[in-house]
């Protein structure tokens, strides 16, 4: 009665080891993410004056790099939280929106040499960091700084777009889900693309049922992609654009990329192997007995 005890413990014990072996299915693991929290200075509220993203990075990361004041940059996905997917690869590209006329450009204005924050009631097109949100923070993330904001009070902005540049490698089951507010009293359309070699873009959808003057949350689930275009890859991209027929600014923050842990069938295969051996010494040892 003892042996038979201890074997079922190690067997227990094996089935365990299996389990952990290989990635349960449906568990979702952080891929990515921007909580736009690296500001120096942020928004002032008491002017209407745009804040910006520092170019030092904070301790959970989003370094903010740019040539030069006049020209557009990019930020880094956040280092903390537990993010898979890291590097200065992984980043948000500003460049299109520099090309607005006359544009704000990391919250400062051109009237200016950019070395003057703008404002919210400009004219210009452009972006820099609005108010900060917790609608669709990370469990766990306490910190607090700003919103991503592109400024398109006259249009200034319609058709320009941010590129993300992901990754998806060992992961599939992809979901983008992030906070965003258009203008009070506006309507507008966000439109998403998506590719593979940040050349040529593919449509993905168009969301129009965004809140007015207050977060709200919106998700694109991408494992619906024909073939899993995005599951598995080193590098994919998903470009947001501008609708056309509004003339609001759209805000927006903790952008969230999700996936689930693609099994290794190798890892597995040996696992559940080696338990299926022992398994069957211990049925072969107690016939025996």
């Amino acid at each position: 009665m003892k042996f038979t005890s201890l074997k079922i413990v190690r067997n227990l014990f094996v089935c365990a080891l299996a389990a952990s072996a290989c990635p349960q299915a449906g568990a979702q693991t952080l891929l990515s993410y921007w909580n736009f929290n690296n500001v120096s200075p942020g928004y002032l509220s008491g002017n209407g004056s745009l804040g910006s993203f520092s170019t030092a990075a904070a301790a959970y990361g989003e370094a903010y790099s740019q040539t030069n004041n006049s020209t557009a940059g990019s930020l880094a996905s956040n280092t903390a939280n537990s993010t898979v997917f890291n590097t200065s690869a992984v980043n948000i590209n500003f460049s299109n929106l520099g090309t607005s006329p006359t544009p704000n450009i990391n919250g400062k204005t051109f009237a200016s040499g950019y070395t003057v924050q703008g404002q919210t009631n400009t004219s210009f097109g452009g972006y820099g960091t609005f108010l900060d949100s917790t609608t669709n923070r990370v469990s766990g993330d306490t910190t607090t700084g700003g919103s991503f904001i592109i400024m398109n009070p006259s249009g200034a902005s319609l058709g320009k777009s941010i590129t993300f540049s992901l990754s998806s490698e060992g992961y599939d089951t992809l979901s983008l889900s992030y906070a965003t507010r258009i203008s009070s009293g506006s309507t507008g359309t966000e439109a998403w693309t998506y590719s593979t070699d940040g050349v040529n873009f593919t449509s993905l959808t168009s969301l129009s049922s965004l809140t007015q003057g207050s977060f709200g949350v919106q998700t694109l689930d991408l494992s619906t992609l024909s073939s899993g275009a995005l599951d598995d890859q080193a590098t994919f991209y998903l470009r947001m654009t501008i609708g056309t027929g509004t003339s609001a600014s759209y805000a927006f923050d903790n952008f969230q990329l999700v996936g689930t842990a693609v099994p290794e069938p190798s890892t597995c295969v040996i696992a559940l192997g080696g338990l299926g051996l022992v398994l069957i010494r211990g049925r072969t040892r107690s016939r025996n007995s």
